[in-house]
């Protein structure tokens, strides 16, 4: 997929992630899981809103 300036689309660098030491490791995945599910949401629709596909 790119953008209307002919760039592939990229995801933006994932710095801020759900993390605590304080977690359980069942609890850990469980977040993790669920925020990278949003992001790749979130990547997709940027993808299928108006872009230019090759």
């Amino acid at each position: 997929h790119f953008n209307s300036q002919m760039a592939p689309i990229k995801s933006r660098p994932i710095s801020d992630y759900p993390w605590s030491p304080r977690w359980e490791p069942s609890l850990m995945a469980e977040r993790i899981f669920e925020f990278l599910t949003d992001e790749a949401l979130t990547f997709k629709r940027q993808c299928s809103e108006g872009q230019v596909q090759l």
